[in-house]
């Protein structure tokens, strides 16, 4: 209810000044990429200790990071062939669920193969998701709130977000250990990819 009220506080400024207020699915969209980036960077942070802790050199960390990033581009080259075949809002919702499964499975495998492997995911759990939010602000709001939006989304997600996610894995990891920051943030993209999935339904039919 924070996060709603938040973004409720954001359009009542937005009318203040004449402007045109968000949509009711944006403000889904801004509760979803909150939470959502906080599991990632439940992710950012502890991915290095978690190799670590499984006896794999950092050596094995940096190249998995590496071999994601590599994915996230091969995402991105192939953007627009994706958002030609399929809705934005469905993209970010699959972008959050895979996301969630990478977190899932890094909590509880200790086997490098997997780690090298599931970071194929990055593509969309990062690319994919950044896409699909800027996508939904293009097609869906008007362009003279457009930059305002994508304000909000930047101050919501790395701003709010990255802070949740610092702060939040850090007690998780002293209280429960690093693959409890794993299961947590999976959970957090789950119910992220939930919000959007709801937050979707405020959308008109559309064949973007």
């Amino acid at each position: 209810m924070f996060f709603l009220r938040l973004g409720v506080g954001f359009g009542k400024d937005d009318r203040k000044k004449g402007s045109e207020a968000f949509p009711v699915f944006f403000y889904f969209i801004l509760v979803a990429v909150t939470f959502y980036f906080a599991s990632f960077k439940f992710f950012g942070s502890f991915f290095n200790i978690k190799i670590d802790e499984t006896g794999y050199s950092q050596f094995h960390a940096g190249a998995i990071w590496g071999f994601g990033i590599l994915c996230e581009v091969f995402v991105m080259f192939y953007a627009g062939s994706i958002f030609r075949k399929y809705k934005a809002v469905n993209v970010l919702i699959l972008s959050m669920f895979l996301g969630a499964v990478r977190l899932f499975v890094v909590a509880f495998s200790v086997n490098l193969v997997i780690l090298y492997a599931i970071n194929l995911l990055h593509g969309f759990a990062f690319g994919a998701y950044h896409l699909s939010v800027l996508r939904l602000i293009q097609l869906k709001l008007p362009e003279k709130i457009r930059l305002k939006a994508q304000s909000r989304y930047s101050e919501m997600s790395f701003g709010l977000g990255a802070i949740i996610g610092s702060v939040m894995s850090g007690i998780i990891y002293d209280i429960a250990g690093v693959n409890a920051i794993f299961t947590m943030g999976g959970l957090l993209a789950v119910f992220s990819s939930i919000i959007v999935f709801l937050g979707g339904k405020k959308l008109k039919t559309s064949n973007q």
